[in-house]
């Protein structure tokens, strides 16, 4: 799926943008057209076209996702610069879109057990909480190319990064984990 997406990106529009000084712009740019609509497309695809089980496909959240983007985003990367690589382009991009995966997962399957359970105030922080969570990556890589705040930047990626981590950990220490392993 995203070697068809990078394909049919290369062949029907032009990735490198000269963009404006504007945070509004930017941001919208980067959050629809890199980190979250390629995200919801994707899985929606696989959601509506596969038969197993709904709490298979949320648990085949990830894998699904990674899969997608082991391909998309380093075309992403490559296509949209005109100069050499930064360190953002190159490390902090990747790990901030592994770590959106990776807690959008999280957030999906929680929403998911909240949906099972009826639990309507559950469901509404928890979604309040993923909205946020897929915010923050656009909004930093805006920040970055707008040189605004680099080191804030920088510690927040850290921080974005660290939190999917022991996200990570505390799911391989359950056995109902909300991630499909194998």
């Amino acid at each position: 799926m995203g070697i068809l997406a990078s394909g049919a990106t290369a062949l029907f529009s032009y990735m490198h943008r000269i963009p404006e000084f504007s945070v509004c712009s930017n941001f919208f740019y980067y959050f629809l057209k890199e980190y979250v609509l390629p995200l919801i497309l994707v899985y929606a695809l696989y959601f509506f076209t596969t038969k197993d089980s709904v709490e298979f496909k949320i648990k085949a959240f990830f894998p699904v996702a990674a899969a997608f983007y082991a391909i998309y985003m380093p075309y992403c990367v490559i296509a949209s610069s005109s100069a050499a690589f930064s360190f953002f382009q190159l490390f902090a991009k990747p790990v901030l879109m592994l770590s959106e995966v990776f807690m959008a997962s999280f957030f999906a399957y929680r929403i998911y057990c909240a949906a099972v359970s009826k639990d309507i105030s559950r469901i509404i922080v928890l979604s309040f909480f993923a909205v946020v969570m897929l915010v923050i990556p656009p909004a930093l890589e805006t920040m970055y190319l707008l040189c605004i705040a680099l080191p804030v930047v920088y510690i927040i990626a850290v921080i974005f990064a660290l939190f999917a981590l022991v996200l990570f950990f505390i799911n391989s220490r359950k056995d109902d984990g909300f991630i499909y392993l194998g």
